[in-house]
């Protein structure tokens, strides 16, 4: 797990990306509990999103997941840099 912290470090580190945690005591809701990720890229308004399974391994995402993470991120998600100590505390509780 430390080594996928330090991951997500040096990519909340880079201006390509962006990493938004969502703290523990955030509030719950059915669209949230997907593992998912949202990729867009710079000069165009396109998205693709990617759902991960245990199982199954990585696929494209329904568009209507998207909307789930707007609401994630517009409510519940902690900002750029919350997130960064977020990571960083759960980093140190592992050493």
């Amino acid at each position: 797990m430390a080594g996928q912290l330090r991951h997500l470090l040096a990519l909340a580190g880079s201006p390509h990306a962006t990493v938004s945690v969502i703290p523990r005591d955030a509030p719950f809701w059915e669209s949230r509990g997907h593992n998912f990720d949202v990729l867009s890229f710079a000069g165009t308004t396109d998205r693709i999103g990617v759902c991960y399974y245990p199982v199954l391994g990585a696929e494209l995402a329904p568009g209507d997941l998207y909307d789930a993470w707007t609401l994630i991120t517009d409510n519940t998600a902690a900002d750029p840099t919350q997130s960064r100590a977020i990571l960083e505390r759960h980093l140190a509780d592992l050493s």
